[in-house]
């Protein structure tokens, strides 16, 4: 035979399995809680380390530079020096006026400007006397004079 239980049995019943329910779904929510906190740390780590080995790659990229540049810098002195010691020995005097071209000027020609002009002739800036329409307006005449 079946057990028969109440209605209270049930409904204890069924707050258990929601408690278990509830119980079981917390556990899961801490669990992946400390799952993304642990991924989350991680992700800072490997940040942290990338940019540490960013750090670290660029300082020795800088120094072989530093080195690459004093090694060319070490060179062009050894060649000013030797240069310079080479020509010492060496009498390479030269005259700068062999180097001077001679200066040849073209002749000059004025084209007629080395003459002055014609004196100005007052009739050519004189006022025209107004004309018999001008005249006919009022107060022409005493302006032109």
């Amino acid at each position: 035979m079946a057990r028969r239980s109440g209605f209270i049995a049930g409904i204890v019943r069924a707050n258990r399995v929601a408690e278990r329910r509830e119980g079981a779904r917390k556990r899961g929510e801490s669990q992946a809680a400390r799952a993304l906190e642990r991924a989350q740390k991680a992700y800072g780590r490997a940040q942290r380390d990338e940019e540490r080995e960013r750090a670290r790659l660029y300082t020795e990229s800088r120094m072989a530079e530093t080195v690459l540049k004093n090694q060319q810098l070490d060179d062009q002195v050894g060649d000013l020096m030797g240069l310079l010691s080479h020509t010492l020995g060496i009498d390479d005097y030269f005259d700068l006026e062999t180097l001077r071209q001679k200066l040849v000027l073209p002749t000059f020609d004025a084209q007629g400007l080395d003459r002055s002009e014609a004196a100005p002739q007052l009739e050519t800036y004189a006022h025209k006397p107004p004309t018999f329409l001008a005249k006919l307006w009022p107060g022409t005449v005493e302006r032109s004079h």
